[in-house]
């Protein structure tokens, strides 16, 4: 009989049919029994969602849908409270085969740490569509994620649904970095759902807020020519609302030519969102002094204090007068003369110093706008008022605005560690300038060198040994896992404000929830010992210098925009610059994570990365 396949046809009449395939492999010790499922009861049907095999996962859920659904969709509820991983994907999988929408555990899964799971979550998320709460929300979260197989899924999923406000879905993917996979993804859905969404933009019901390259995409999806030419006879004519006018005119100031910006201002009294869109257009030629001289003078105090914020950005010369009455007035609100005071130094020269320095102030209430705009015109002066300052009772806040500050401009850093080093700052005054410092999510050297000092922090003194980091796996084989959490969430190490685990920590470093399964051991210990020594994937900070004296610290982002540089500062908040204003780029400059580590004993690093090997996920 014919028992191979690539010389003669299945059906020949000669092949071999009584001895099934050709090949069957099977563990020595046996194939596995069929698990008993159609007599099993809902909880143990739910439990053979745990199993390891697909087949009997998916026949488990099979025999559920066959189940009264009023007895299993509360078990399956009550189950999932404690499921997470994959178990959490196979719960979503039989509320979907049973199409009972779940908002709540639908949310768990697009917070699962495995970007597979978070994927798959956002299908189900536009499957389901508006019977989940808050949709439009959680796909827009989804389309800033930072895996691209997420923000394509959303981009797909967005298409589904009816609401017009989901083009601002599509919007927000095309503000992130974008594949050829993302980019059919975007175009589709831009398309299918351009009969909802188009109507709405040119009534001026769509607000693209700061998505600036997501509308331009958008647009340039359709006819944007068009489009533009409706959104300035609406403009024009006084048809819409003052809410939709606005709306208009920011589209306009996003993508329009440089004689829109004379139409928009022409439109009067515009709002802060209007006026800080502005700021990503360049100075226009015409003069724009009187409009804003008159939006300073708004009575909503958001407008006066973005007006200021632009004249300082445009160095409108003739508001300089206005922006020293507004710092000097007691009467006008605490936030528009802040941005008076920083305004004063971008528009002002030497006369200013010394307004500035008396607005600063030594008291426990000093005002940071007024150190940073002195460090706009005088840097030495400036360094010698903060340090003054950053010796006495001030609040962290405050702290954080002054040296972020000094780190972001260009030579600013050493001055102020100079001045600093020759003050008398006792420890623990120090201590909360470092802990301050580490917040703001910068990088430099001189600044946390000098802070270091001040606050008697030990320097880092363990050099990088293979021996050491094999003797530290071991002593975290042994260390105690509990101990090493209550360490890990302490104010001492102070892990958990930067590093999430499940629902708790923050977001500046990578999340850790599954480390000790995706990272090897020595890794985890070199990292946190030496977290400079290697940077995860994406946490490297670059530092850029710009024309205009400012210093930039993010991750750099992928631009399909050449003449454009996006950054993504450690908080999430994207920057966008342009290349040509660029003066340096420096790339690694490091890690944001201190080599805290270094200052726990020998048995509180052994209980520290026995809790870190322990955390797979589950």
């Amino acid at each position: 009989p014919i028992t191979c396949h690539q010389d003669d046809f299945y059906r020949h009449p000669d092949r071999d049919k009584t001895h099934g395939r050709i090949w069957r492999i099977a563990p020595k010790k046996g194939i596995l029994p069929p698990p008993n499922l159609v007599g099993a009861s809902v909880l143990e049907l739910l439990e053979a969602l745990r199993a390891p095999e697909r087949w009997t996962r998916l026949k488990a859920k099979q025999v559920l849908v066959g189940r009264e659904v009023a007895q299993v969709l509360p078990a399956a509820k009550t189950w999932a409270k404690t499921a997470e991983g994959r178990d959490l994907m196979e719960v979503i999988t039989l509320l979907e085969m049973l199409d009972q929408p779940d908002s709540e555990i639908l949310k768990r899964l697009l917070a699962s740490p495995d970007d597979r799971a978070r994927a798959y979550g956002v299908r189900v998320a536009g499957r389901w569509g508006e019977r989940i709460e808050n949709i439009v929300g959680l796909l827009e979260h989804a389309a800033e994620d930072r895996n691209a197989r997420v923000r394509m899924e959303a981009a797909l999923a967005s298409a589904a649904l009816p609401d017009a406000g989901t083009i601002l879905v599509s919007a927000t993917v095309a503000e992130e970095p974008r594949d050829r996979w993302i980019n059919y993804a975007f175009a589709q859905a831009v398309h299918h759902t351009k009969e909802n969404w188009l109507p709405a933009f040119q009534r001026g019901e769509l607000d693209f807020g700061d998505r600036r390259r997501g509308l331009t995409a958008v647009l340039g999806a359709v006819e944007s020519k068009h489009v533009l030419d409706e959104v300035r006879k609406l403009l024009l004519s006084n048809q819409v609302d003052e809410n939709a006018q606005m709306a208009l005119a920011r589209a306009l100031v996003a993508v329009g030519e440089n004689r829109d910006l004379q139409t928009v201002f022409q439109l009067g009294q515009l709002d802060a969102a209007t006026i800080r869109a502005m700021a990503s257009r360049k100075r226009p030629e015409f003069d724009v002094s009187d409009f804003l001289e008159s939006l300073c003078a708004s009575k909503h105090v958001e407008d006066s204090v973005a007006a200021l914020e632009l004249a300082a950005k445009w160095r409108i010369q003739e508001l300089y007068q206005t922006a020293i009455g507004l710092a000097r007035s007691s009467q006008a609100d605490p936030q528009l003369r802040s941005a008076a005071m920083r305004a004063m130094g971008a528009l002002g020269s030497k006369e200013t110093i010394p307004l500035l320095k008396v607005m600063a102030g030594k008291s426990a209430n000093p005002k940071p706008s007024a150190i940073i705009g002195l460090l706009e015109v005088d840097q030495a002066e400036a360094a010698k008022s903060a340090a003054d300052i950053l010796q006495g009772t001030i609040q962290n806040e405050a702290i954080g605005k002054i040296l972020g500050a000094f780190a972001g401009r260009e030579g600013g850093g050493p001055l102020l560690a100079m001045e600093l080093a020759k003050r008398k700052i006792d420890r623990t005054q120090g201590k909360r300038l470092q802990d301050a410092w580490t917040a703001t999510g910068f990088v430099q050297e001189a600044i946390t060198e000098a802070l270091e000092a001040i606050a008697g922090w030990p320097v880092a003194s363990l050099k990088f040994d293979e021996d050491l980091v094999r003797r530290m796996v071991a002593a975290g084989r042994k260390g105690d896992r509990a101990r090493g959490e209550i360490l890990f969430e302490s104010a001492r190490a102070g892990c958990i404000a930067c590093h999430k685990i499940g629902n708790q920590g923050g977001m500046i470093g990578p999340e850790l929830s599954a480390v000790g399964s995706g990272v090897p051991a020595d890794r985890i210990v070199t990292e946190v010992l030496w977290p400079a020594r290697q940077v995860k994937g994406g946490y490297a900070l670059s530092r850029i210098t710009m024309r205009d004296g400012r210093v930039l610290q993010g991750y750099l982002q992928e631009s399909r925009d050449k003449d454009l540089l996006l950054l993504r500062d450690f908080a999430g908040a994207g920057m966008q610059e342009v290349e040509a204003e660029m003066v340096s780029k420096e790339e690694p400059i490091g890690s944001l994570m201190p080599p805290t580590a270094q200052s726990l004993s020998r048995n509180e690093l052994s209980d520290l990365f026995a809790y870190l090997f322990s955390l797979v996920g589950k």
